[in-house]
């Protein structure tokens, strides 16, 4: 039963992990696609100017 226990909180414990890493993710993911849309914005400016 105890042994059960521990690898049902080491099974949540992986689970966590990679939610967080996800969310880690997903967040690098908005960041660049934030600071794309910037450059492209400066660059078609540029090119019309």
């Amino acid at each position: 039963m105890q042994v059960r226990k521990l690898q049902e909180l080491d099974e949540m414990k992986r689970r966590l992990k990679e939610m967080e890493e996800a969310a880690t993710l997903r967040e690098m993911q908005a960041n660049v696609a934030q600071e794309m849309q910037g450059w492209l914005g400066n660059q078609l400016a540029c090119a019309y100017v």
